[in-house]
């Protein structure tokens, strides 16, 4: 039988084609993934520096949670369907809150206008945070976590939640923040769907948690 040499050779070049992009679209440490995340150029960071106040945020894939809640165990099939189906129907962003490379809850001065922004950062970001599409759908959101870690770190963060469902065929998204007592105004963060969808997959199986 005769071998078509150019065509057996179109064949490996494609198959050579289709690996590198399924290996370049995988990354094997949940440190090389949160590099990607916050390399400007991929779109997936941004923040506005306002009276000395930086609110910086960022996409936050799904597999550093799922990641996070193993913490260091290699996980079997079924745990870790079960934490990815989990977190699957959820866009995630984290929201960091800093002064002077501090954290702001501590710079506000007076103890009442402490107690009142820790109320708000703890219990009351819905009321002023909100999801909206280039679509002109408005998405509430539907759970967020303040890390409380008191005067300890660089800034203050907290990882919100707003449902997949309501934002599918979208061009954008833009993460909206209301005035809730910095003094910094209302503050909007625009996101591609593009680049969220570009983020890599982390590799949860083979990598070293």
């Amino acid at each position: 039988m005769k071998i078509n040499t150019k065509r057996l050779v179109w064949i490996l070049n494609l198959f050579l084609g289709v690996l590198t992009v399924a290996c370049q679209n995988k990354v094997h440490s949940r440190e090389e993934l949160q590099g990607y995340i916050t390399t400007p150029e991929n779109g997936l960071i941004q923040s506005k520096l306002v009276q000395n106040i930086n609110v910086q945020v960022n996409y936050h894939p799904q597999e550093l949670l799922v990641a996070q809640e193993l913490a260091g165990h290699t996980p079997s099939d079924s745990l870790l369907a079960q934490l990815t189906k989990k977190y699957a129907d959820y866009y995630y962003f984290t929201v960091n809150l800093s002064h002077d490379n501090k954290e702001v809850l501590h710079q506000v001065g007076d103890m009442g206008s402490y107690s009142d922004l820790l109320q708000v950062l703890a219990f009351r970001m819905g009321e002023y945070t909100e999801l909206v599409s280039a679509n002109k759908d408005t998405v509430a959101l539907a759970n967020y976590m303040f890390d409380r870690t008191y005067g300890m770190a660089t800034a203050n963060t907290l990882l919100l939640a707003f449902p997949k469902k309501d934002l599918q065929n979208t061009e954008w998204v833009q993460v909206n923040m209301k005035e809730y007592g910095l003094g910094v105004g209302n503050l909007p963060f625009r996101f591609l769907l593009k680049d969220i969808q570009d983020v890599p997959t982390l590799d949860i199986k083979n990598i070293n948690l």
